[in-house]
């Protein structure tokens, strides 16, 4: 009788002390971020250790919004002593939304199971730099079709010099001959003929 009532005892004592051992056999992760508070654009420096590694040398990296909505998905390199070191992007879709962000680093690796979490809290900024430049371009084009239009008429003018230049000297060719010929018809005689008729006519 006094075997059939330490046994149940036995039993008892090692259903309470194995789950502690197995507690204690599990690692823990410690997760740290540069700053606490981001906008749109940062950097988010993350780093951080898990205690003890088994056959996995990587864990999983993940990203809620503040809806508890998974945005991003991930791994990080463990280095041999479980130590680790990972940046994280805060823009696009998945930074769309204020409020506090949830960081998530998984560590499995059967039997071991091991998480850690950090939060931040983040605000879109829009940027307004961009629209500035779209006024510049319009400028030049409303000065290039000036600079143009006065190329094309110049070439004309030489052309009509040089043709009334010619006409004038086709005109003062000719008007030359005809002064020579004038002057040769002066020197020439006149018959004695004539005169005596001309003074017949003069004394009528």
């Amino acid at each position: 009788m006094i075997t059939l009532k330490v046994t149940p005892i036995i039993f008892a004592l090692v259903l309470v002390i194995a789950p502690s051992l197995a507690f204690a056999q599990s690692p823990q992760i410690t997760l740290l971020t540069d700053k606490q508070s981001y906008v749109t654009g940062d950097t988010i420096s993350l780093s951080g250790k898990v205690s003890s590694l088994g056959a996995s040398n990587s864990a999983v990296l993940q990203v809620f919004n503040p809806f508890n909505v998974l945005v991003q998905i991930g791994t990080i390199n463990l280095a041999p002593d479980g130590t680790f070191s990972k940046t994280v992007k805060a823009e696009g879709e998945s930074w769309s939304n204020d409020g506090s962000y949830q960081i998530k680093v998984l560590y499995v690796s059967t039997p071991i199971l091991a998480t850690a979490v950090a939060n931040v809290n983040f605000k879109a900024v829009q940027s307004t730099s961009a629209p500035a430049p779209t006024t510049q371009p319009s400028q030049p084009s409303t000065q290039s079709p000036i600079t143009s239009q006065p190329t094309t008429n110049p070439p004309q003018v030489p052309d009509d010099q040089t043709s009334i230049e010619d006409q004038i000297k086709q005109r003062i060719a000719l008007a030359n001959k005809l002064k020579q010929q004038i002057e040769q018809s002066a020197t020439t005689q006149i018959p004695f003929w004539v005169k005596d008729t001309a003074q017949k006519w003069m004394m009528v």
